[in-house]
């Protein structure tokens, strides 16, 4: 499985041109755009997704995971309707009913895993943008904030929460969950000034018991965390670099065992952090930097720590509609107790990604691979995929998924190293 996937890279490697260049566009300009065409009875607000994904387990002997592992369905609605002048509201829902369990019965899978698995329905955004002047927005709902430059990293994006209940499946931007919170953007000439408050204490959905990906299988109380959060960014954009400002009191989405309450506590944190990107000829160089306050461990309950997470990394878009990408990160703990054994000290991340757009780019050709351990030995997965635009709103995915194993001791990695699988969907928009 692994040459198969060198020899994919190498082979799409081979549709490169001398030409690049990168593009400005703007997501949320475009949204204000008609998507669909005038004699097009919908209205052009609102756009409906229909679609059908599939996964194959060709290396699970373990039943009921084995052979196919999901039969989905699911429903998206997009709205972006402008109001008035000063008004607009977005909302953008989906609904997925894995049908697998129907299939194969649901005697056969844990009853906690049906009950969070069967029936999703994700609240992506929803949420009021009231513009009272040219140079400021409010926005109040259910939002997805984006902190930071990484496409595969998380550094100081750290915000929203994400879905980790099937690890690798999908990229970052298709995981994250949305919280309900206030934020206000002052736009400044080239800076932009956003003070955010949550009041939500949403954490990240990690598997349930009985699930292929749960490593753990055992439940422990979560303990109440505070609704209330807060954070604020500056942004500035300028010809050839951007860089943004971070600051957030925040829970940490990394819960610790209290041994008293025997619960997981998501403890208030402190962070601080800067990202920059600056363009060099070809390459588009990434760095990040974030500072954590007030981690607690479970040996020691009433003592904090501090954290430090950095990233390095660059894009490479030399080769026409072709992006190379590779990224590095560390974990580094300043005062962490030598007898401190639940929190990983100098971890290692590195993610390297490969995309390529064909056939007047009806045909993305995409790769990737991300490791852990300074010498990319603590596990990881790659992923190589396709995604084929046939026109008029469909859209066919199809993609394998390698997971990695390693050699430490209770290693997510290891559990999961033999739910390498086959996916794909299908889409259909109008």
């Amino acid at each position: 499985m692994r040459l198969f996937f060198i020899i994919l890279v190498v082979a799409i490697s081979l549709y490169g041109e001398d030409e690049f260049g990168f593009d400005d566009s703007n997501d949320f300009d475009n949204l204000t755009k008609s998507s669909v065409k005038s004699d097009n009875i919908k209205p052009s607000w609102i756009d409906i997704t229909f679609g059908l994904s599939t996964s194959y387990n060709y290396n699970q002997d373990k039943k009921p995971f084995r052979e196919f592992s999901s039969f989905a369905l699911f429903a998206e609605i997009n709205v972006n309707k402008k109001i008035s002048n000063i008004l607009r509201v977005k909302v953008n829902n989906k609904a997925t009913w894995e049908s697998i369990y129907m299939i194969k019965g649901k005697s056969h899978f844990n009853d906690e895993l049906v009950d969070s698995d069967e029936v999703v329905i994700k609240r992506k955004e929803l949420y009021l943008e009231y513009k009272p002047l040219e140079s400021l927005d409010i926005r109040v709902g259910r939002q997805i904030i984006v902190w930071g430059k990484s496409d595969s990293i998380r550094v100081t994006d750290v915000l929203n929460p994400i879905d980790a209940t099937k690890l690798g499946l999908v990229d970052i931007e298709d995981l994250r969950l949305s919280l309900l919170l206030a934020k206000a953007t002052w736009y400044m000439g080239n800076w932009s000034l956003s003070p955010i408050i949550i009041f939500d204490n949403k954490v990240s959905k990690t598997p349930s018991i009985g699930s292929d990906f749960n490593y753990i299988n055992k439940k422990v109380e979560k303990e109440e965390s505070d609704k209330r959060q807060y954070a604020v960014s500056l942004q500035g954009e300028f010809n050839g670099f951007d860089i943004g400002f971070y600051g957030a009191k925040i829970n940490n989405d990394t819960p610790h065992f209290d041994k008293v309450s025997k619960k997981l506590v998501y403890e208030k944190i402190d962070m601080f952090g800067v990202a920059s990107n600056i363009i060099f000829g070809s390459f588009l160089l990434k760095t990040e930097f974030a500072f954590f306050d007030g981690i607690k461990a479970r040996e020691t309950n009433n003592k904090t720590y501090n954290k430090l997470k950095y990233l390095f990394g660059f894009d490479y878009t030399g080769i026409n509609d072709t992006t190379i990408s590779i990224e590095s990160s560390a974990i580094r703990y300043d005062n962490l107790d030598c007898d401190v054994k639940s929190i990983e000290n100098n971890v290692v991340q590195t993610a390297m990604r490969f995309a390529t757009n064909m056939l007047n780019n009806t045909l993305g050709l995409n790769y990737l691979l991300n490791l852990f351990g300074d010498h990319l030995q603590n596990g990881g997965f790659q992923r190589a995929w396709m995604k084929y635009d046939f026109g008029d709103g469909l859209i066919f995915n199809l993609g394998v998924v390698d997971y990695i194993s390693d050699d430490k001791e209770n290693s997510p990695f290891n559990y999961i190293r033999n739910n390498d699988r086959v996916f794909a969907d299908m889409k259909y928009s109008f």
